[in-house]
């Protein structure tokens, strides 16, 4: 009687931790395939993961002159940071040439060209930087992703500033005059705006941006 009962209860344990003992067997079998799974396999499942944390805009096909393809929220964030990021790097250069050039006395007809240049070279600095340290391109191409993605957003930038802010400072800026400085606000808000729809533009129908 003994006997018996001892193996009845013996099969009842072994029936009951059965599914445990498989599901932890599946567990094991499961860790070992992902531990041979080719690292390419790996690679990509990261990089969807990656690209579902941080979504980019998707590419549009749709009429530039409807109304839906510049409603996209993202595409409009993403293009006003990539065009502040531009107008940092564009006011760097030119402020710091104007200021430089009206300390040595240089005539506007050189300086406000010669500011433009300041500000386009910084910015090409700042942005093949961000592309070389944050993205992981190498210098080279770096500074060519930002050339040919950004040149036109850049030179729209300078002109409409610069313009703006000739005409309300005839060119000559005076450190100890406050309207000059008062300037800066419409005149950087011009080069601000002027190249945001262009910007827009290019992320939202080829997805490119060298931000």
């Amino acid at each position: 009687f003994d006997h018996r009962m001892a193996a009845t209860m013996a099969r009842r344990l072994a029936t009951a931790f059965r599914p445990l003992a498989t599901s932890r067997a599946s567990s094991v079998v499961h860790g070992q395939a992902l531990l041979q799974r080719p690292a390419a396999v790996v690679r990509m499942a990261i990089h969807a993961r990656d690209q579902h944390s941080s979504p980019t805009p998707p590419v549009s096909s749709l009429p530039v002159t409807g109304l839906r393809f510049w409603s996209c929220r993202h595409t409009w964030r993403r293009a006003v940071n990539n065009t502040f990021r531009c107008l940092i790097g564009c006011s760097i250069g030119d402020f710091a040439t104007l200021f430089t050039l009206q300390a040595m006395n240089v005539s506007t007809m050189y300086t406000m060209p010669s500011a433009m240049m300041g500000g386009i070279m910084t910015s090409l600095a700042v942005e093949t930087l961000a592309l070389q340290h944050l993205e992981g391109f190498e210098l080279r191409q770096a500074f060519n992703t930002a050339l040919k993605m950004s040149i036109i957003s850049m030179c729209t930038m300078e002109l409409v500033e610069s313009a703006v802010a000739l005409h309300l400072t005839g060119g000559a800026f005076d450190v100890h005059n406050m309207h000059h400085w008062a300037s800066l606000v419409p005149s950087m808000t011009a080069g601000f705006l002027a190249p945001l729809p262009y910007n827009y533009y290019q992320i939202r129908r080829h997805g490119r941006s060298c931000h």
